[in-house]
């Protein structure tokens, strides 16, 4: 049916409820027989981030700008403010401090659907890849190896539009 059919997703949000209707529309056409990439942008990260605060950046890795203000230093306090992972991602709607976060995924059990996990991973096995964006990456600190094993390619915006410019289907999300 989807046989020689292109996906091309891009997932920009860092909400829980819009990563799993990503994970669930790439899931969905990689079942179908479609070549499924979802490129992951700014806080759309945390997504395929693992799960808490990303370790502190290697030297040569981190701003050489320095000061109170610096980049060393927001980052820093950014990685702490904004720990990856969908354990710590909340709904749009209704977080409630954390407590939206629980009802949901209680819901989704007592539904019987899948985790952000669960589809990310079965995704991976179906064939979906999974793209991080370089430039959000090192503009929010985020290391490489602060990703799931199921990011295997990291881009920028040209090489993706590239990939989307071939595709059936282009959704941002």
């Amino acid at each position: 049916m989807g046989e020689n059919k292109k996906m091309a997703l891009v997932l920009c949000a860092g909400e829980l409820d819009r990563a799993l209707a990503c994970m669930n529309i790439a899931v969905g056409g990689a079942s179908m027989g479609m070549a499924v990439t979802v490129f992951c942008t700014f806080f759309g990260l945390n997504a395929i981030r693992r799960d808490g605060v990303a370790p502190r950046p290697k030297p040569e890795e981190e701003p050489k700008r320095v000061g109170l203000f610096g980049a060393r230093a927001l980052r820093r306090a950014f990685a702490r403010l904004n720990p990856g992972g969908g354990k710590y991602m909340n709904p749009s709607r209704f977080s409630f401090g954390g407590l939206g976060r629980r009802f949901m995924a209680h819901l989704m059990r007592d539904a019987r659907m899948a985790n952000l996990d669960e589809l990310i991973e079965l995704g991976s096995g179906l064939g979906v890849k999974f793209v991080a964006c370089t430039t959000s990456l090192d503009a929010l600190g985020i290391p490489r190896d602060n990703l799931r094993p199921e990011v295997k390619e990291f881009a920028g915006v040209a090489s993706f539009l590239a990939e989307a410019l071939e595709s059936d289907v282009q959704l941002f999300i």
